[in-house]
């Protein structure tokens, strides 16, 4: 026998016979006289016995650890446990070798094992461990296994962690599994010492899955940060239905890293497609400029039709109250939508100023779409607030919708308030409220209502509060 085989064959026996010496010499004096005891027909040494006397042995070499598994005094889920802590690889290894899936089952089943730890514990910290080590190597273990074990794994989690520490190692398994997983992580990526020029083209042919998307949109954009003329280079040579997405990625990497020359070089693209992906990136730029020299760099430059949306919601978040004196001094075609959007975080933020604001509004479309929108959202929040503003403007055609909307929040919060408001409202206004309290008091509490909707002496105003009633099922 040749010397270096001699050599391998002694250190396994030793291991082996390590592995079971040191098993037997640490395991309790209750677990010694097991066999005495069972022989006598006495119950087998408690769980908790077992447990210790491996987690005794925890750092045995994997010799050791099959020498465990090997023992029927040993519970198998135990050592797996132990095993998968100490060294998860040779763990997963052992399990491959020995076919032993015994937690699959159970798992399927939906059950755990009959003492601590589950099944899954066991899987978990083997991965826990395992991914923290090399990820792509956890995964690829991962995605060969029964379908139990599949499930206990969370595969968008593991994805992400590939993707965060690996990205050009994690093309692959997008590549694979990308398109199956509905949903993403906002995974912050290592972009160090990546080459993004190769990670790009490696990835150009993913598919147009979620999680696919997700991870073009990160490469994208740090793309752009690093070098936008080789990441717009490299859209341009794409065949892929999202370029528009890829191309505002880079745009928002771009004005991120370099605002402006990012700036300047916007604001001179002619390719139409491209023009609609910078609009708004570019438009958060501008937006930090003077509002009157914004709008006329983006309208010399022919981007208002992209831009002005975002530009006035911009100056909204910013200084709604000046974003809406300026734009009421414009006379352009975009006046109206952009106002609407310079209300919309305002009456959000605080709906009394934005109230005030849109009362001072010249009389028009605008002002009705931005009062309707208001008022949905402050009544859900203050009706009695919104109710007063309400009465204290002289709208018309609009007026039975807006009581509507606000007698139903106020029903939802206080319903026999909302009835005595709308009874003083003009009765031209007062049919669908009435309707409108009642239904959702009805949903609420129908006794109540009932008793409310009989004490109404109102004919007309009795006949809406039954059907309201009866629009709710009672």
């Amino acid at each position: 026998m040749k010397p270096g085989l001699l050599n391998r064959l002694t250190v396994v026996v030793v291991g082996l016979v390590l592995g079971w010496g040191i098993a037997w010499s640490l395991q309790p004096k209750l677990m010694r006289s097991q066999s005495h005891e069972m022989s006598s027909g006495a119950k087998a040494p408690p769980a908790e016995a077992v447990v210790s006397t491996i987690a005794t042995v925890a750092q045995l070499s994997p010799e050791g650890f099959r020498a465990l598994l090997d023992n029927p005094r040993f519970a198998a889920r135990e050592v797996w446990l132990r095993w998968a802590e100490t060294d998860p690889v040779s763990c997963y290894a052992e399990m491959v070798k020995r076919n032993d899936w015994v937690f699959v089952s159970t798992l399927e089943a939906g059950l755990s094992f009959p003492g601590p730890p589950a099944a899954d514990k066991v899987i978990k910290t083997l991965f826990n461990t395992w991914v923290a080590q090399n990820p792509a190597a956890a995964f690829k273990a991962m995605v060969v296994m029964p379908s139990g074990f599949r499930a206990t794994l969370a595969l968008p989690e593991l994805l992400n962690k590939i993707v965060a520490t690996n990205p050009l190692a994690a093309v692959e398994f997008v590549r694979l599994y990308g398109n199956g997983i509905g949903s993403f992580q906002h995974t912050e990526i290592a972009w160090a010492g990546v080459d993004l020029p190769n990670l790009a083209k490696s990835a150009s042919d993913l598919g147009n899955g979620i999680y696919c998307k997700f991870f073009l949109d990160k490469i994208a954009r740090e793309y752009g940060r690093q070098d936008p003329e080789g990441a717009l280079s490299w859209v341009r040579s794409l065949q892929r239905p999202n370029k528009s997405q890829l191309l505002q990625e880079i745009f928002v990497g771009w004005t991120q890293s370099a605002p402006q020359q990012a700036m300047t070089a916007l604001l001179q693209m002619t390719d139409p497609v491209e023009r609609k992906a910078a609009a708004p990136p570019l438009a958060k730029l501008l937006a930090n400029e003077p509002p009157a020299q914004a709008w006329v760099a983006a309208k010399q430059a022919g981007f208002l039709p992209e831009m002005h949306a975002t530009l006035a919601q911009e100056w909204g978040q910013k200084d709604p109250s000046a974003a809406v004196n300026f734009l009421v001094t414009l006379q352009s075609e975009y006046q109206d939508e952009a106002l609407r959007e310079a209300f919309w975080p305002w009456r959000f933020r605080d709906p009394k100023a934005a109230g005030a604001a849109a009362a001072a509004l010249p009389a028009g479309p605008a002002k009705r779409r931005i009062v309707k929108e208001l008022i949905r959202e402050w009544s859900a929040a203050d009706p009695v607030a919104a109710a007063t503003f309400l009465g204290a403007e002289p709208y018309h055609r609009d007026n039975a919708e807006l009581a509507r909307t606000i007698a139903h929040s106020w029903a939802d919060q206080a319903p026999a308030s909302a009835v005595a408001w709308v009874q003083q409202l003009p009765e031209s206004t007062q049919g669908d409220s009435m309707r409108s309290v009642f239904y959702s008091w009805a949903k609420q509490d129908p006794a109540a209502a009932k008793v409310a909707a009989e004490q109404i002496t109102d004919q007309k105003q009795h006949q809406k509060a039954i059907e309201g009633m009866a629009q709710a099922g009672h």
